[in-house]
């Protein structure tokens, strides 16, 4: 059986972590836009609101480009890995 003990390098736990909250803060921006517009019927005004509702447009594309960024890196290393030139 092989010895399945990979441990990730400190950019790859990075990069998890950026991803994770790229996509959890867009979408808990895009949960609030949702329920002060159509639940609570309010029209959202002020600095902070034009936060809220522009994270969403960069956040989950940014995050999807992460997600392929660290897609890329574990199929690279996976290839190393069954090849035998693991770093």
């Amino acid at each position: 059986m092989a010895d399945d003990t990979y441990e990730p390098s400190r950019a790859e736990r990075i990069l998890v972590m950026m991803t994770a909250a790229c996509i959890g803060l867009s979408v808990l921006c895009f949960l609030a836009i949702v329920v002060v517009t159509g639940v609570m019927h309010l029209t959202g005004a002020g600095p902070v609101w034009l936060i809220v509702v522009t994270l969403p447009l960069v956040g989950l594309p940014l995050g999807f480009a992460l997600f392929l960024a660290l897609f890329v890196i574990n199929v690279v290393r996976r290839r190393r890995q069954s090849a035998g030139t693991a770093r």
